[in-house]
């Protein structure tokens, strides 16, 4: 959702964390039995709207996450223009502050590279 208001509006940036490609992409991970991605009418396209950005990106993800595994991050990152940071974060899914200073290193790296310094 945060892809797609980034597309639709001026933004300075954007934020994502812990963040999968594609509502498709999940389904077809959860249910690889099913044809997820011929049933699904709701995409959440993340991967598809990044190179349609020009502002900074910054991807936050952990390899602990077990909810949305970090290739989704990966994928994102790669999609996206530059300037982009790719930020490792720690803890599971629903513990993203498990490493508070990290977690907020990455944002205050990120701001510099907003305010272009």
């Amino acid at each position: 959702m945060a892809a797609e208001l980034a597309v639709r509006e001026t933004v300075g940036g954007l934020v994502l964390q812990s963040t999968f490609t594609s509502v498709t992409d999940m389904g077809a991970e959860l249910f690889p039995w099913l044809p997820v991605r011929w049933l699904s009418t709701i995409r959440y396209d993340t991967r598809s709207k990044l190179p349609r950005l020009h502002v900074p990106v910054l991807v936050m993800h952990s390899p602990a996450d077990e909810m949305i595994a970090i290739h989704h991050g990966q994928a994102n990152f790669a999609a996206a223009n530059e300037p982009k940071l790719f930020w490792e974060i720690r803890g599971d899914h629903n513990n993203p502050l498990a490493d508070e200073q990290r977690f907020i290193a990455g944002l205050e790296k990120f701001l510099g590279l907003v305010n272009g310094t």
